[in-house]
């Protein structure tokens, strides 16, 4: 009897996708999730009681049924995971040599100024045996007691469970306040706690006695059950680990201090080469210094040998700042053009539930320094070197695990993936979900300074060069339109795009030999993708035309007078046991164009047939042949200016009117009205939308989409976006960028760039003047 299995690939990803067949306040959940469900009644059974002396003589009648409750609260644990490390540091701005005792806060960075944004979200993870198991012994319980089994424990306790997995997708953005002592470093360490879902079921016998005209009423306790059956991680706001502080007095002058961004998570301080990593290993078994929480020297544990893979650009080349990556699953990157992996196998720790984890792994580039491997790590390549020396080592061992020299740019990359520099931001404009995703433009390649996220939710980084960043979608991100923003140094972009999604399921999962069953294919996603996105175009980086033609024979990439298309395809990966249909030797290839999603996501309906008994696969490949979309910044999303007022005067004259107040309101032909009041102030109300007030320091013009634009006389110009960010500029080229978080990045006209907390506002005065002031 074969079980379905149902494979799809995007850019050469294998996904196991899951059948359709089968199968507030974050950081506590203490009291929020307690109560009881129920109770379920049976029905009643009424019962003659007789006179054991004389049977056929009735002494009472009872009447008895049960009732099944269930208690459900989440209990917290102890078990906590690190997700954030931020590292917080007041650099010293004093020029003299002075002792870090006579240091105060007033000699290093303003704290007020300083703020790390986190954002984490928490995760629900259903215990399926233990459901079925807590079911099962429901169904037990009631069946010893002779009731009719049901499906108890799903009746009582669903929506509670519902109502724990949206409190588990609930997220933190918030941003912690600049905690570092005077002159020093020191590293908070941010995570989820886990909270168990517990369920007790519990039956109760009641009884109704009637005997000689008199009633009376008793109850049982009968069996019961309990059982936990999710976990519930939720992120907290508070630090579950600091690590002491770390003195840095150098009475460095201010402007060497700032030429280093002040952005996190950064994880620099976390580097250590090899006769520092000796002697912290020292201090810690003699006791002079414990070790330091999430990463330190600990004690030994059991290590099992994993295959690992080191993700760096295949375009590096010499003198470029690049950044890369260690997985611990490195098939999927293995034949993207634009990425190189180095494996090996190397014995990893694995967390409470078995996964491999790169804990008190450190990465070597070749700098002298180690970065951790959990981590994107950054080097800075020599200008005239020709190969990269790549060192794995335990970060409480003095041996490494692992040494390689790999080339840079030898052999030559090809033209596709050796671009050059470029002047605009870039990205196809669809993106796939599990697959890797690519940014061109002109980046620095430095993780420390690079971060993306998909409206607002952080997005894994694989690689990156100076010239294009290699990335993955957050996880569980939908099908539809999603905006992503590209933070680098002090630039600040968006790209929208459409995320696509590929899901498979099949009618049954078991067939005898000779039967056959439906599958289905959904893309979702491209339905949203504006007409005049629908291009021609690939990402040639992230995949090669003869892989496609290998898995989709016959399909030819569509020109540019084509239009954009979507490869579907669908292969039988076992011939021997099943046969597909639709199909052409066992392989249904499609190119989707728009007119394929004109009414929603796009399903393929085909057969499975049984030919004998015996496990099979069907896979599938969905590959976007769209073109890319160009980045935008806040003053790209405003409407175009106005021409001069000779040019957009209406035709044909005006009716006058003068109210009593003195106003004076001209109406044109087409609809166009201007007000002036006594003051001076002209108000012009267009046709389309557009609104125009000029008064004695400022003019505005709001466009019908909200979008505004102010002119003052001082040289001030504030910009305000339909969807409510700001972007202010002042006469000296300093500029304010209101985001939609609430947060503000003050770039100063010497390239300095830094971001407000929610402590300070921005204020634009009537007369054009900008005023930091506090809330």
């Amino acid at each position: 009897m074969p079980r379905v299995s149902l494979n799809a690939s995007v850019f050469g990803v294998l996904l196991v996708l899951p059948l359709a067949a089968s199968s507030v306040r974050p950081g506590s959940l203490d009291g929020r999730i307690s109560g009881t469900a129920g109770p379920i009644k049976t029905e009643v059974q009424q019962q003659p009681i007789y006179d054991p002396a004389h049977p056929n003589v009735v002494l009472a009648t009872e009447w008895t049924w049960f009732e099944y409750e269930v208690d459900y609260r989440v209990e917290p644990t102890e078990v906590t995971e690190v997700v954030r490390e931020f590292e917080c540091e007041a650099y010293c701005r004093h020029t003299g040599n002075v002792e870090h005792s006579q240091c105060t806060m007033a000699l290093c960075n303003d704290p007020d100024h300083f703020t790390h944004g986190l954002l984490m979200r928490g995760r629900y993870e259903p215990l399926a045996d233990q459901m079925r198991q807590a079911q099962a012994d429901a169904r037990a319980r009631a069946a010893s007691l002779g009731i009719a089994p049901r499906d108890w424990v799903t009746d009582a306790s669903s929506d509670a469970l519902r109502r724990a997995r949206e409190l588990a997708n609930a997220a933190v953005n918030t941003e912690i306040p600049h905690w570092a002592p005077a002159c020093a470093r020191q590293v908070r360490y941010y995570g989820v706690r886990r909270y168990d879902f517990v369920i007790k079921g519990r039956f109760t016998k009641h009884v109704r006695r009637r005997e000689r005209g008199v009633e009376s009423m008793r109850t049982e306790a009968a069996a019961s059950h309990d059982a936990t059956v999710a976990y519930v991680f939720l992120p907290q706001q508070e630090p579950i680990g600091v690590r002491e502080p770390v003195v840095q007095c150098s009475c460095r002058p201010a402007a060497s201090a700032r030429t280093r961004p002040n952005r996190t998570p950064t994880y620099s301080g976390l580097g250590m080469n090899q006769q520092q990593k000796d002697e912290a290993r020292r201090k810690y078994e003699e006791g002079e210094a414990p070790a330091p929480p999430g990463r330190g020297i600990g004690p030994a544990q059991s290590t099992t040998a994993t295959l690992v893979g080191v993700v760096l650009p295949s375009d590096a080349r010499p003198g470029d700042t690049i950044t890369g990556t260690v997985v611990t699953d490195p098939k999927p990157y293995r034949d993207i053009p634009a990425l190189r992996v180095v494996e090996t196998t190397v014995p990893l720790l694995r967390n409470p539930e078995g996964k491999a984890t790169l804990e008190h792994l450190d990465l070597s580039l070749g700098d002298g320094f180690s970065q951790p491997a959990d981590q994107p790590v950054t080097v800075t390549l020599p200008p005239q070197g020709t190969s990269l020396p790549i060192e794995i080592a335990r970060d409480d061992e003095s041996e490494p695990l692992f040494t390689q020299k790999v080339p840079i740019a030898s052999p030559p990359a090809s033209p596709a993936v050796a671009q050059a520099r470029a002047p605009r931001y870039e990205t196809p404009a669809v993106a796939v979900t599990g697959a890797v995703q690519v940014i061109r433009g002109p980046l620095s390649g430095d993780a420390r300074a690079i971060g993306i996220d998909v409206d607002a939710e952080p997005a894994r980084m694989v690689a990156a060069t100076p010239r294009a960043i290699f990335w993955q979608l957050p996880d569980h991100t939908a099908a539809g339109r999603h905006v992503v923003s590209l933070h680098d140094g002090g630039t600040t972009v968006t790209l929208p795009i459409v995320v696509l999604t590929l899901t498979m399921s099949a009618d049954r999962l078991e067939l005898m030999r000779g039967e056959t069953t439906s599958f289905h294919a959904t893309v979702s996603g491209p339905e949203a993708l504006p007409e005049s996105a629908w291009k021609s175009g690939y990402a040639a980086e992230l995949l090669t035309l003869p892989t496609v033609a290998a898995r989709a024979p016959g399909f030819r990439p569509p020109s540019d007078r084509d239009g954009g298309e979507i490869l579907l395809a669908i292969e039988n990966g076992s011939r021997d046991t099943v046969t597909i249909s639709p199909s052409k030797n066992e392989v249904v290839v499609l190119a989707l164009d728009r007119g394929r999603f004109a009414t929603g996501p796009y399903t393929f309906d085909g057969a499975i047939h049984s030919k004998r008994a015996g496990g099979f696969a069907v896979n599938s490949l969905v590959v976007p042949f769209v073109g890319p979309v160009s980045a935008s910044s806040i003053l790209d999303d405003l409407p175009p200016m106005p021409k001069e007022a000779r040019d957009k005067q209406p035709a044909g004259e005006p009716k006058v009117e003068i109210e009593g107040d003195g106003t004076l309101v001209r109406t044109w032909p087409d609809g166009t009205k201007e007000v002036t009041d006594p003051d001076g102030r002209m108000v012009i109300r267009r046709p389309d939308g557009t609104r125009e007030e000029i008064a004695k320091d400022v003019k505005v013009i709001q466009w019908a989409n909200g979008s505004r634009i102010e002119r003052y006389r001082n040289g001030t110009v504030v910009f305000h976006s339909a969807d409510g960010s700001e972007v202010i500029n002042t006469l000296d080229g300093t500029r304010y960028e209101r985001l939609r978080s609430g947060r503000v990045r003050v770039r100063s006209k010497d390239g300095t760039t830094k971001t407000l907390t929610r402590k300070w506002r921005v204020t634009v005065h009537p007369d054009g003047k900008v005023e930091v002031v506090p809330r």
